[in-house]
């Protein structure tokens, strides 16, 4: 019973907080409030399946999380994490569809309407955040039937190479890869926000000053 009452509590509020938009203040988000979220969505997903899978609609889950905290890579990491968690005891279940459960239901998410509100941060200098972007993305609850898959998935494979000096002939070797797979507008757009963010520099807290 208690197990159970902890489980109600964490999805009680993370579905507050995910439906809430965050503050922004002194010109950035406010990162104490995503690294509590994201820490209760990674205890949520420790807990057993079958205590909140019924109660949870992921879908609503990754679409809001995507709208309002689509800056924070401990926010959708953790979301990765859930939707790992939730299918992990499903392999028999047609993933990138609708499933049915007791009291709630959870259909795919298109790639369009999550992606929106992500492509801005695969700009991001944090190879933490795209790394989430591109997981959240390319997760078994989106359906991607319409989206740039290949690309995405290869992305990914770039994205996950170490960034030390072993790594950098891999790193390049992959990117080339990326580039082979473009195909369409939608491709070419996620694979320039990626390329763009790899090489953008962590902006600089305060004015460089040169002499």
């Amino acid at each position: 019973m208690f197990t159970t009452g902890l489980s109600s509590t964490l999805i009680e509020i993370i579905t507050k907080a995910l439906s809430a938009t965050p503050a922004f203040i002194g010109g950035a988000y406010n990162s104490h409030s995503a690294w509590v979220l994201g820490s209760s969505l990674q205890a949520l997903a420790k807990r057993e399946p079958s205590e909140w899978s019924t109660s949870v609609n992921l879908s609503n889950w990754v679409i809001m999380g995507a709208q309002n905290w689509g800056w924070s890579h401990d926010v959708l990491g953790s979301l990765v994490v859930v939707i790992q968690a939730r299918y992990a005891k499903s392999r028999s279940t047609s993933f990138h569809s609708d499933v049915v459960y007791s009291s709630v239901t959870t259909r795919s998410v298109k790639i369009s309407e999550i992606y929106p509100s992500l492509k801005d941060s695969l700009l991001s200098h944090s190879r933490p955040l795209r790394l989430a972007c591109l997981r959240l993305l390319d997760s078994k609850i989106v359906n991607y039937v319409d989206g740039p898959v290949e690309v995405l998935k290869r992305c990914i494979q770039g994205e996950e190479v170490p960034l030390d000096l072993q790594g950098v002939r891999e790193r390049v070797l992959r990117i080339g890869r990326v580039c082979h797979v473009v195909g369409d507008e939608k491709g070419a757009d996620l694979c320039a926000r990626w390329l763009i963010g790899m090489f953008t520099f962590r902006p600089l807290e305060r004015p460089l000053t040169l002499f």
